[in-house]
């Protein structure tokens, strides 16, 4: 975890925060082909489907409107990929730990390493920020709501779904912040945003449908059951 806020932040600042978010995700993709060579998780088509709606409509969501100074360099871009692969490995043990240990206690443990990760970085950084009131305020609220709030809903749910399934679904957060930006930040939403968005959504509704109905050849189950 605490690599991968690490490598999160620098991927926005080398790659931008549209490109550093499209990157990170892969991250979907490379959950489900782990769990499955992993675990055996199911890798269906409306799985392979749901992934590729995801994908496809984040780009369209987080792709900037102007294209003139997209530059992507070789080393932003495999520090982007690293980034959604950290989170990956986050996504396969918490599945693991959340089978086993209460979600508080996952998130607890998993952020007391990652303060020590980090730690070094903020021992050796250098200039001095001044803190007023204010920031502290939005700072606290930030960690304790989207933060440890966000990862424990985040790991609870890796405790009744598959792991890329909960990666997947994970992936409706583009649809909130691009909501969240337009009402708070007056971003402007174009018509290929809002094809990205309805993509994200279907992704997410089809990976999320319970299958109901298998094909089966005329009286294989009378024959079987028999």
């Amino acid at each position: 975890m605490g690599v991968f806020h690490v490598l999160w932040n620098l991927s926005t600042l080398k790659n931008g925060a549209a490109i550093a978010t499209i990157l990170q995700y892969n991250s979907p993709i490379i959950v489900s082909v782990f769990a499955w060579l992993l675990w055996r998780e199911s890798l269906t088509w409306r799985k392979i489907l749901a992934v590729l709606f995801a994908l496809v409509g984040t780009i369209l969501v987080a792709w900037p409107n102007d294209l003139g100074g997209i530059q992507v360099s070789t080393s932003g871009l495999l520090v982007g990929l690293a980034s959604a692969a950290a989170f990956s490995i986050y996504t396969l043990a918490g599945k693991r730990l959340a089978d086993t240990y209460n979600s508080w206690t996952v998130v607890t443990y998993v952020f007391a390493f990652a303060t020590l990760a980090l730690l070094p970085f903020a021992l050796f950084s250098k200039g001095e920020v001044k803190v007023s009131p204010l920031m502290l305020g939005a700072f606290a609220g930030f960690v304790f709501i989207p933060t440890i709030g966000g990862y424990f809903a985040y790991t609870l749910s890796l405790q009744g779904l598959q792991a890329s399934v909960a990666a997947i679904v994970a992936t409706i957060e583009v649809l909130f912040v691009t909501i969240w930006a337009y009402l708070l930040l007056g971003e402007q939403l174009d018509s290929w945003k809002f094809v990205g968005m309805a993509l994200v959504v279907a992704g997410v509704i089809l990976v999320s449908l319970p299958r109901r109905y298998r094909l089966r050849r005329p009286g294989v189950e009378r024959i079987v059951s028999s």
